[in-house]
């Protein structure tokens, strides 16, 4: 662990925002995926490796050694120098798919969790689609656009609950995140819900301003308290010293420890195949 340590890289996940003085990551919380002995010794490898740097990318210092004449930009084409935080969290050629079906995998676990809270995993539903399900007492929006009376930007977030009994909405939002960004994600995404719904969507937590927002218009449409639930995860399994926090607030059967296993083992397959299928193309 000491040598570990020393190594600038390697250690960078266990380091503090130094703008903040905070943490990055809460360490107690994001190695759980890897403490079951639940995923194989090649997921776990390529998971540290993105998460220590230590990818043969184009872009590291092991891949100027390989290809000493490379551009070292990403071989999938994109206008980015080839790292691991490019290639498991910002590659345009991998965005459209395989990092949105690690994003909607890491969905399906709050949204099956939230089924067998309100006893209807026997609705068969294609998570594939915007869909509702309703029963008497719940109505659950999957990917679905909520009407209200204000023209907002955003009014897709990922998952919407309306619990009639105990008269609270929660929108929930879901992201997949490099380390370094996961309080900022989450800051976004509350922001993004409630307070200024109308904002392009790549607009900086920082630029945030009042106004219309989603949040505002199911508290006067439906006259319900609303919550807006940020569920960020690490590319390798991170996460935040807020997240327990955060899906403590849906009051789910599984209990928080489970549910964010879950999504780590979610997020870190996906971030495997990503890597897996990026690094097989020697087309350079």
């Amino acid at each position: 662990m000491h040598e570990w340590l020393q190594r600038q890289v390697a250690r960078r996940v266990l380091s503090s925002n130094e703008n903040t003085g905070l943490p990055y990551v809460c360490h107690k919380d994001s190695f759980l995926w890897s403490q079951t002995g639940r995923v194989s010794s090649t997921v776990l490898r390529n998971a540290w490796a993105a998460q220590e740097g230590s990818l043969p990318t184009k872009g590291s210092a092991s891949g100027q050694s390989i290809w000493p004449n490379s551009d070292q930009l990403c071989r999938m084409r994109c206008p980015a120098k080839e790292t691991a935080e490019h290639i498991v969290s910002a590659c345009n050629h991998w965005r459209t798919n395989l990092m949105l079906e690690r994003h909607d995998d890491v969905a399906r676990v709050i949204y099956h969790s939230l089924k067998k809270k309100y006893n209807i995993t026997s609705r068969v539903t294609n998570t594939h689609e915007p869909h509702i399900v309703e029963e008497d007492q719940v109505l659950i929006h999957w990917n679905d656009r909520i009407l209200t009376s204000e023209n907002l930007r955003h009014d897709r977030p990922d998952i919407l609950v309306r619990d009639l009994k105990e008269r609270v909405i929660w929108i929930i939002e879901i992201s997949v995140s490099w380390f370094t960004r996961i309080s900022q994600q989450e800051k976004k995404k509350v922001q993004k819900y409630a307070l200024n719904s109308c904002l392009p969507e790549d607009t900086d937590p920082e630029d945030f301003y009042p106004g219309p927002n989603l949040k505002a218009a199911l508290q006067a449409q439906h006259r319900m308290r609303v919550e807006v639930v940020p569920i960020v995860i690490g590319t390798s399994g991170e996460c935040s010293p807020d997240l327990r926090r955060y899906v403590r607030l849906l009051k789910l059967p599984d209990g928080d420890k489970a549910i964010i296993e879950r999504m780590q083992k979610c997020a870190v397959l996906g971030t495997n195949r990503i890597i897996k299928c990026h690094m097989s193309n020697n087309d350079m």
